[in-house]
């Protein structure tokens, strides 16, 4: 990913997808229901992965 603002938006909204999308695959493969794991607090990632490339 590019550095700067290109690479901020990108991660920003890019990133806290993964890790949600990555948690649910783990609360299933761990047999617990991945309907349990919230959307808010991964939303809330998004400007420390834009951090990241700013």
């Amino acid at each position: 990913m590019p550095d700067g603002p290109v690479g901020a938006a990108r991660a920003a909204s890019v990133g806290p997808g993964w890790d949600d999308y990555l948690d649910r695959l783990d609360a299933v493969i761990g047999c617990t229901d991945p309907d349990r794991i919230l959307w808010e607090p991964y939303l809330e990632r998004a400007e420390g992965y834009g951090a990241l490339f700013s």
